[in-house]
């Protein structure tokens, strides 16, 4: 995620999901002590939005079985020669980003999960030893930091955003080599993270200083559904009553943002309790977590709602196949609705992704690519060899805009090319 250059005590806590498969027990984070109200620190009482009790499912209906929708309707043939080579090019483009000891230049701190999460996959997978030397020098960058981030309460706040990309970062790494390097100390940051959580009782919506530019430039729904979706990605690398552990803190978690945020009409979660605009960020990464609670459970009713979500952000859609990306629109001077964000489109990506993954309903796909042929028509600039920050009022991001490039959103769409070509595509030659 992007955002105008302003001073912050908090950075935003946002992530995507990382794909992930069960890997070795090294203990569940430990969960907040019950009795929110008296540890709470805002006094309010959370919104009540017609949100199911935190004790009930989302919605009625039996858990299904895991396995997509038989009856959905076939997916069509879709020509990706476009996007793969698009792909390919962009693979060659980055090769030539500045990196330095695992950190790359020009990011603001998202580099820290798709640099080692793109490079251990695609090394791994194609015995690319230089690819695999630089994902383990970023996964140990990453680890300094998550290692400072729970050592120095301080530090963690100051960069909540590069700490827990960084997070992601290690468990990608792990999930793919299956050395399980990191984990204990995601652990302890996740120990941290969710009783700081509780604090707010598992909502952030707190008042004064702390996490304020966070919570006002992608509000608080978007910063807890990002940790909703740490505890979640750990979780996936989990076994038994660890396993269980981190999933039943999501329920609570996902119970939480329900009171304060949840729209039962259209059907959409709002950017903030007392807003009640439909915004693509708080909405794309309630479907990241619905869908990997979906996939974790086989419960059907995080996948309904989840689709739900899809059909409610369909006014931000624009005629390009790009999404209205409100969040920074105003800092950046965008006078119309034709503003996108190169992070916000590639999270959209992943949640098409993971619905489609989940479904089998070929819109997902179709739509998915309508938003990476934007990308690559709208956002590239082939003379530059990289995809610039932006799209506003018609044209591409310039120097003298608030923000330009940033070389994390460049590795963010490489992870969304890989997750594509190496996780869905391979699919579709199936029946």
């Amino acid at each position: 995620m992007r955002r105008p250059r302003r001073a912050a005590p908090w950075g935003a806590v946002l992530i995507a999901a990382c794909c992930a498969t069960c890997g070795d027990d090294e203990g569940a984070p430990a969960r907040p002590d019950a009795d929110t109200d008296s540890r709470a620190m805002d006094a309010d009482e959370p919104v009540d939005a017609g949100a199911p009790d935190a004790e009930e499912p989302l919605d009625s209906g039996a858990p299904d079985a895991r396995r997509p929708d038989a009856g959905r309707p076939p997916v069509p043939p879709i020509d990706w020669s476009e996007i793969v080579a698009f792909h390919e090019a962009m693979r060659g483009y980055a090769s030539a980003f500045a990196v330095e000891g695992g950190h790359w230049a020009e990011e603001l701190g998202d580099a820290a999960f798709y640099g080692p999460a793109f490079y251990v996959r695609t090394g791994n997978a194609e015995g690319d030893t230089e690819a695999l030397s630089l994902a383990a020098a970023a996964r140990d960058y990453d680890l300094g930091l998550v290692t400072q981030a729970t050592a120095d309460l301080d530090f963690y706040t100051a960069n909540m955003e590069e700490v827990f990309m960084a997070a992601l970062g290690v468990l990608e790494h792990a999930d793919e080599l299956g050395d399980g390097v990191g984990l204990p100390e995601i652990d302890a940051l996740l120990e941290r993270t969710n009783d700081f959580l509780g604090l707010f009782r598992d909502y952030l919506n707190p008042d004064g200083e702390l996490g304020a530019f966070a919570l006002d430039t992608y509000g608080p729904t978007t910063i807890t559904a990002a940790v909703a979706l740490v505890n979640l990605q750990r979780a996936r690398l989990a076994e038994g009553a660890a396993r269980d552990a981190m999933i039943g803190r999501t329920r609570e978690i996902v119970a939480a943002i329900d009171r304060n945020a949840w729209l039962e009409e259209p059907g959409y979660y709002r950017f903030a309790p007392d807003e009640d605009r439909v915004d693509l960020y708080p909405n794309v990464m309630m479907t990241l977590v619905l869908g990997r609670m979906h996939e974790l459970t086989g419960e059907e009713q995080w996948l309904a709602r989840a689709e739900r979500m899809f059909d409610a952000i369909q006014p931000l859609r624009q005629p390009a196949g790009n999404y209205y990306s409100e969040y920074s629109a105003a800092a950046m001077g965008a006078t119309t609705t034709d503003y996108s964000t190169l992070s916000s489109q590639n999270y959209l990506s992943l949640s098409l992704l993971i619905l489609f993954e989940r479904t089998r309903d070929p819109r997902y796909l179709l739509e998915l690519k309508s938003v990476l042929d934007f990308i690559r028509t709208h956002l590239l600039d082939e003379a530059q060899g990289r995809l610039l920050h932006h799209w506003i009022d018609g044209r591409i991001a310039l120097p003298e805009d608030l923000e330009y490039f940033c070389a994390g959103c460049n590795l963010q769409l490489l992870y969304v090319g890989w997750y594509l070509r190496a996780r869905v595509l391979p699919t579709l030659e199936s029946p």
